[in-house]
């Protein structure tokens, strides 16, 4: 089967609030629970997002030597600064250089996105329909609007790209496992799951088949990266699919609070950093929404290697 890597990972972060100060977090409960789950400050961009993910992707350009032909754009955004879509998609092909690409959006999972692009990514890359496809997650949040439902978490500005072809390049890298999702319209639109048990106990069963679809054992990975939710919510996560909430990496959290689908990236560019992987380390990337889940099975490339 033909290998496909994601690579040349870059971040643009907004502009640092610390939780105290954000209008969202006033409510004396609301700043301890979010405290208590790990969650320190918020983010918030100063420039058009257009111009953030443009930013970002130049440096994606700059950094990779595969020419890159396809561009995949997930942007969810409850931030209406930067006119219609199309536009904003076509500023940042012509700022970041990739004028002649094809772009093409994948913003239906919401904040399961990484997901979406990780499939959609591979597919074209291994089907040999692009030798370079340019993932690019930007996201930003108005303010009044950034506590997530329940309080999982605290929406916060943040873009990220990469790279991902059927090269693995000079920089250290990630090669692509499998990818797996699960997904329950039913579950988006019942109002009440009490009078409707049956729906969550479906989508749990197809989130453990995704799981174990993919191919590894639990114990088989060194980290996992997942959505900046508070520490609670993402623990309960790990109960579904029976791997220890220890494995996961939550420093992402404090630093950048929850991203929407930038954070799979933000959370791979951290183990990078910190040098926290060795040579063939697996790491799982899950990513979620309300109705969504997607599991993404990597395996890490050192520079060189």
């Amino acid at each position: 089967m033909t290998e496909s890597y994601v690579r040349d990972i870059r971040i643009e972060a907004g502009n640092p609030t610390p939780l105290e100060n954000v209008v969202e977090a006033k409510d004396p409960e609301i700043l301890s629970k979010l405290k208590e789950g790990g969650i320190r400050q918020v983010l918030s961009f100063a420039d058009p997002l257009w111009k953030v993910a443009s930013d970002c992707a130049k440096r994606t350009v700059s950094a990779a030597e595969t020419p890159i032909d396809t561009v995949l754009l997930a942007s969810d955004s409850r931030r209406e600064l930067d006119g219609p879509a199309p536009d904003s998609a076509l500023r940042l092909l012509l700022e970041s250089g990739l004028n002649g690409a094809t772009v093409m959006g994948a913003g239906l999972n919401r904040c399961a996105n990484f997901g979406s692009l990780l499939l959609a990514g591979r597919s074209l890359v291994t089907g040999n329909q692009s030798d370079g496809c340019l993932l690019v997650s930007a996201e930003a949040t108005a303010e009044g609007f950034r506590l997530q439902e329940d309080g999982f978490g605290i929406f916060s500005d943040a873009a990220a790209t990469a790279l991902i072809s059927r090269e693995q390049g000079k920089g250290p890298c990630f090669r692509v496992i499998g990818v797996r999702g699960a997904a329950s319209a039913e579950l988006a639109l019942v109002s009440n799951m009490h009078e409707r048990p049956e729906v969550a106990v479906a989508f749990f069963e197809a989130i453990q088949r995704a799981f174990s679809g993919l191919g590894v054992k639990p114990e088989e990975y060194s980290a996992i990266v997942a959505n900046n939710y508070i520490a609670s919510a993402v623990q309960g996560m790990m109960e579904v699919i029976d791997v220890p909430f220890d494995r996961v990496v939550r420093e992402p959290a404090a630093d950048y609070s929850h991203c929407h689908s930038a954070d799979g990236l933000i959370g791979l560019d951290h183990l990078i950093k910190t040098g926290e992987l060795a040579d063939g380390d697996k790491v799982l990337v899950l990513s979620t929404a309300v109705n969504t889940w997607f599991f993404t099975a990597l395996e890490y490339v050192a520079a060189g290697a």
